[in-house]
């Protein structure tokens, strides 16, 4: 803004330009022409009226239009000169530009007028700006969608998650056989799994997600290795999103987690439908090879169903808790479990119970055959790989 000699008391007109879209455009030379067009539209008009200003890409999608305000209303009449010239220039623009969707040439605009009372208070009003020129391109919900998602990009590169760790144990023999990592933010704006996953859904990080967890899953599971509690297994969710990922098996095979393959069980989510068993079926298979064993979550909840549980023959099932809940009072549901044990049993596979919050809960499954079991019942998840007694598991 210095080339605009901003005194205290000067009249100063902002226009911000946000092109959402642009970054869509198939090639740098596109979005340079899109990005060049709106500056030069701007420049030009601003020559035409006799305005001293300048204009000024400052991010991928945003364009600045800042001058010196002779009066209240030059800043309203020069946002809708500009608006009829980029329209002008845009849709000239759009009939040259290939492989362009339509979406990357809509614009959201903002004005605004100042008078400067501080240099401190230019940027102010330069970030009141833009947020009013997002909100005009795309609306609240999308803008909120994107301040989401560079936030959850920032904790992303800083690799800003943990794992709160909750026993799985057997009841029969009163111990712990393995630990469930569920995933924790350290920064305010994504503490919990829910809020963490739901957005990078929406603002498609879930690969990049993905790949972070898996990198402090492999530190979580050295820790596991070298504690005392290092025969038990790891069960280590896994997005169905992320088996699309072309880096996905290579870090497992490949990675520091694939050290400890053999005492680490992946958890497939009822998060998203599964697409195609038949090259999942493949992967799965290589994964076996090296060492990890499979577990369908949620059995009975969303997508996970029986059609999953014949296609991918895991080695565990885990019982979706609205099964478990109140076990000991609905009598269709302590057959339908008897049942899934039975035939978990024929295929060599083992069924654990999710969500036991009672007593009750706990010897209505050991009555139905299901003896592996994990809930707040037995204890919350922590940092710290928590061992039990024998009393604490069994009553």
């Amino acid at each position: 803004m210095e080339e605009l000699d901003l005194k205290d008391g000067t009249t100063m007109g902002l226009i911000y330009l946000h092109l959402p879209g642009v970054h869509e455009l198939r090639d740098s030379s596109q979005h340079d022409s899109v990005i060049g067009v709106v500056s030069k539209t701007a420049a030009d008009l601003l020559s035409a009226e006799g305005l001293a200003g300048v204009v000024r890409p400052t991010a991928a999608d945003d364009v600045l239009i800042a001058f010196v305000s002779p009066a209240t209303d030059s800043t309203r009449s020069f946002r809708g000169a500009l608006e009829v010239s980029l329209d002008q220039a845009l849709t000239g623009l759009s009939q040259i530009l290939t492989h362009a969707r339509a979406q990357s040439l809509v614009y959201g605009i903002s004005e605004s007028t100042h008078t400067i009372e501080g240099s401190s208070m230019v940027q102010q009003h330069l970030a009141r700006a833009l947020k009013a020129a997002q909100m005009n391109a795309w609306g609240p919900e999308t803008v909120r969608l994107m301040t989401q998602g560079k936030l959850l990009d920032r904790a992303i590169s800083s690799q800003a998650f943990q794992f709160h760790f909750q026993p799985i144990v057997d009841v029969r023999a009163g111990s712990v056989v393995a630990y469930e990592a569920l995933c924790r933010g350290t920064l305010p704006d994504f503490r919990f799994p829910d809020k963490i996953f739901a957005t990078a859904e929406q603002v498609d990080r879930v690969w990049d997600l993905g790949h972070v967890l898996r990198d402090v899953a492999g530190e979580a599971s050295a820790n596991l290795h070298s504690s005392p509690q290092r025969g038990c297994m790891m069960f280590l969710n896994i997005h169905p999103r992320d088996i699309e990922d072309p880096s996905f098996e290579r870090q497992m095979l490949d990675g520091p987690i694939a050290t400890f393959a053999s005492s680490i069980v992946l958890e497939l989510t009822e998060r998203a439908a599964i697409l195609d068993y038949g090259r999942l079926r493949k992967l799965l298979g290589r994964l076996r090879d090296r060492g990890y064993r499979i577990a369908i979550d949620d059995l009975g909840s969303g997508y996970a169903g029986l059609t999953a549980l014949a296609e991918i023959e895991p080695e565990f099932i885990k019982f979706d808790m609205g099964l478990v809940r109140d076990l000991h009072r609905r009598p269709v549901k302590q057959r339908l479990i008897e049942r899934i044990s039975g035939f978990a049993n024929e295929m060599n596979a083992t069924t654990i119970s999710e969500g036991v919050e009672t007593a009750e809960e706990r010897d209505a499954l050991l009555c139905c055959g299901s003896t592996i079991m994990q809930g707040y019942f037995f204890a919350k998840p922590a940092p710290e790989f928590a061992t039990l007694r024998p009393a604490d598991v069994v009553g």
